[in-house]
């Protein structure tokens, strides 16, 4: 009965071919999911380098391409197939400096084109719905001009004494190695928006050069060293960046208030919980930046 029950060579064969389609997934889930809060432009870089591993069928078996064809197939249905949902991505993308990477020229022109705008209007909340005939879809590519990306299926360049962070780890699940070469100094204060947005391209760049993606909270260190010399991008960063990529960290948060609240803290005042909760989230975040 117990040989009946062993697996076959086939059966081992499926579940490692399943094993090598699915890592990318669990990697990415890891990365976006924590307690941390991870941007949207996070969660975004890392859909763009599993559509990139799942259209890259060269050398692959044929069960492994119908694998990756089927999933192709979900992931355009639950994230393209959406225009509005895709539009106001991209924007929320543009500030991430790892998701503002993997933007094609022409969605940076587009997104460029619509904060314009809204920086003339003096609005900082039109922007909630982008114009629908300006981003449009375009196909996976490398880090675009930030930095040279090659597919292989070596790991990351990376301090091998220290363990590999979870963007890393990811990386090298999707067979991408990251080298960066760029450098810029920056330009005085007192920019135009347009002068900011060739600037902020230029910063990016150096910024990646510093920090060779060893972090997935790297935006927040960015906008913390070029706030002074990108005021007007920051103003809009701040309020974009702000918006979580997945509801954990905020379930997180109710989970505590529930223990906080518990029977035998029952005299706890609304205010007094609340206040609680802010400052045990707010110590966490900052221990673990």
């Amino acid at each position: 009965k117990l040989n009946e029950l062993e697996l076959t060579s086939n059966e081992w064969s499926v579940l490692s071919l399943l094993h090598d389609v699915l890592k990318p997934f669990y990697r990415a889930t890891q990365l976006i999911s924590g307690s941390k809060y991870s941007t949207i432009g996070l969660a975004y870089f890392a859909i763009h380098f599993i559509k990139f591993f799942i259209d890259d069928t060269i050398d692959d078996s044929y069960e492994k391409k119908k694998i990756k064809e089927l999933l192709s197939k979900a992931m355009k249905q639950y994230l393209d197939d959406d225009i509005d949902q895709s539009q106001l991505l991209k924007f929320h993308v543009y500030f991430d400096i790892l998701g503002y990477s993997v933007l094609s020229d022409k969605e940076k022109t587009s997104i460029e084109h619509d904060l314009k705008t809204i920086v003339n209007n003096g609005s900082l909340f039109d922007m909630l719905s982008p114009s629908p005939s300006n981003i449009n879809n375009s196909t996976p590519t490398s880090l675009e001009g930030m930095v040279e990306v090659t597919t292989t299926m070596a790991t990351c360049k990376t301090d091998k004494r220290k363990p590999l962070s979870a963007l890393n780890l990811f990386l090298a699940s999707v067979g991408q190695t990251v080298n960066t070469t760029d450098t810029y100094k920056p330009k005085a204060k007192g920019l135009t928006l347009v002068e900011e947005m060739k600037n902020y391209k230029s910063l990016v760049s150096l910024f990646h050069t510093k920090d060779i993606f060893t972090s997935s909270s790297s935006s927040v260190a960015f906008w913390k060293s070029y706030e002074e010399q990108l005021p007007i991008l920051a103003k809009y960063a701040k309020k974009y960046l702000a918006v979580p990529s997945t509801s954990v960290p905020s379930e997180s948060a109710f989970s505590l208030s529930a223990y906080l609240a518990r029977k035998t803290r029952a005299r706890l005042s609304d205010d007094n919980l609340a206040y609680s909760v802010f400052l045990k989230d707010k110590i966490s975040m900052d221990d673990e930046q």
